[in-house]
Order: C-alpha cells, then structure tokens, then sequence
C-alpha cells in the first residue's frame, strides 16, 4: 500500500517541477534584471545628500626659480593678492649686472650688423682692379708688348685678389649678421634670469604661509611661500558604484549645503568631474566646482568647511 502511494505522488512532483522550469525560462536571468534596474535607477532618482569634501581649486608651494637671500617679501601671511602681483624678490645684483652687459653686447652686434662698409670698399677695390685690368689686356691689343707680361700677371693677381676680397667681406657681414642674432639670444637669457629674481604670484589667491623668511637663502626649487585661491573652490564627496553607474554621473546636477558656524548655505553646481576608476570599498568619487563669495574682507567658503552633497535627478 505504502509502495503505491509513492508511485501515485511522482506524476504530480514531476509536473510541478516542468512548470518551474518553464517559467525560469521565461523569466530574465537575475544579471540582467540587476543591470536594467542599475541603468534605470542611474537616472532616475535623487541620491541622497552624503559628506562632502570642500577643497581649493589651487593650492599650491610657489618655489624659487633660482639661487639667491630673500631682500624682501611684500606680501604677509593672509594678504590677498592680484595675478602677477610680487610675493618676494632675491638678490639680483650679479644678474642685473649680466644683463647690461649683454644688453651693450647686443648693440655692438647691431652695429656691426648694419656696418657694410667693409663690403662695399671691397666691391670698389675689385672694380678699380678690373678696371686695371681691362686697359693692360686693351693695350696689348692695340700695341703687342705695351705690357710687358709679368707686369700683365701682376694685375690679374691683383684683379683675383680683389674679387677674393669682396666675397670675404660679404661673408664676414653675414657673420656679423648670426652673432647679432646670438647676442639678441644672450640678451634674452639674461634678463630672464634676472625677472627669474622677481617671485610674482601665477593666480589671484591668498598667501596662506611662509615657508622661507627675509635674509634667507633660497635654493631652486626650494617654495618660499604657500598660495591658495579661493575665488573658485571644488567639492568632492563618494559613490557607490551599484548605487549609481559612472556613465550616468557628467554634468549632472547636485544640492551643496554647507554648514557655516550656525547656519547652513544651499548651493546649486554640475558634476564636472567622475573618477575614471572605481577603489576597493567599490566606490568612487565626484567633484563639482562652487564659486565663492567675499562677505566684506573674507570669504564665505573656506576649504575644509563640513558640507553635504545631493545628486538630483535629470
């Protein structure tokens, strides 16, 4: 009896087992679900606010271009300054000196470039020979031996002469032509190492810290001071890559809230930059950029400050 009961429930096992497998054959493998919900999702909400990162556009070490003591720095720690401004200055006398010599250089060069005296003496040389030579030749046709032979050969020498004469010059004013060119070049070299003693700021920004004082040696390459801007900052905060697909992430728009003492600023901006790779927490960062505002003397927005960044929707 038990036996039969066995056989009896096997047809309808079997039959329910079919039924599964027709419908998983139906059914979208799970993979491919997950991708069309991520690429779905990627676009089609809000992300949540998270921590964000303010951080300084440029902030950088401005270094020493070259060897020198520091004679004098007129900016102070917390100065904001203009593109181009003067930060500090090293010693320059040698290079000041360098320069005027090249620059007397250059202009002995010039005037030996313009000088064709030289060439022109030479042409009119090699023309009296010619001439010379032409009235030998002419009278001994008129009367044979009216020249005796040697003297002949003497003025067609002196004629060659004359002609090797011209073309070293010429050549001597196409060289006084390159060293002109040279002397420019040395002229060009020396005034740019000593602008090099001139330490100018390469963007409006605030002078965070010195890293060298006045009657220090500076060596190149060593920073002599640390610049911030400021006008212009970036934040950054992370994603998580099953949340939200990179490709999805460009120019989209997001809600900064930054907290400022007791209250809170609300800022609008774009995902400028995505994060080609993804980290090991498989997460990945985003930044966008912020323009900042001076309250009086001083910034709102200092890097540093706590913020929230929120992804919006398309």
């Amino acid at each position: 009896m038990k036996v039969m009961t066995k056989s009896l429930c096997m047809p309808s096992f079997v039959f329910v087992l079919l039924v599964l497998g027709l419908v998983c054959l139906d059914a979208p493998p799970a993979y491919a679900q997950a991708a069309d919900l991520v690429s779905r999702d990627s676009t089609a909400y809000d992300l949540p606010a998270d921590v964000a990162f303010i951080k300084a556009m440029d902030d950088i070490l401005i270094p020493a271009e070259a060897a020198g003591k520091i004679m004098s720095m007129p900016v102070r720690e917390g100065d904001m300054v203009a593109e181009g401004a003067d930060l500090a200055q090293l010693s320059d006398t040698e290079a000041k000196l360098n320069a005027v010599v090249a620059h007397y250089e250059h202009k002995a060069a010039e005037k030996e470039a313009e000088n064709n005296i030289k060439v022109r003496a030479a042409a009119a040389a090699e023309t009296v020979k010619d001439a010379e030579l032409r009235r030998a030749e002419d009278a001994n046709k008129g009367v044979k031996g009216a020249v005796p032979a040697m003297e002949l050969e003497r003025i067609k020498l002196e004629a060659v002469h004359a002609k090797l004469q011209t073309e070293q010059s010429e050549f001597q004013f196409d060289v006084a032509t390159i060293t002109k060119a040279v002397q420019e070049g040395k002229l060009k070299l020396a005034n740019h190492e000593f602008l090099k003693r001139q330490i100018k700021s390469p963007f409006a920004g605030m002078v965070v810290r010195y890293e060298k004082h006045i009657g220090e040696w500076a060596n190149i390459g060593e920073p002599i001071m640390r610049l911030m801007r400021l006008d212009r900052l970036y934040v950054t905060r992370q994603i998580d890559a099953a949340e939200m697909a990179q490709h999805t992430m460009l120019n989209r728009a997001v809600e900064i809230v930054v907290t400022i003492g007791d209250r809170k600023e609300t800022l609008r901006s774009t995902i400028s930059y995505v994060e080609p790779e993804i980290q090991t927490d498989q997460r990945y960062g985003v930044r966008a950029e912020i323009e900042n505002r001076l309250i009086g003397e001083s910034w709102l927005i200092y890097p540093g400050m706590q913020a929230e960044m929120k992804i919006l929707g398309p």
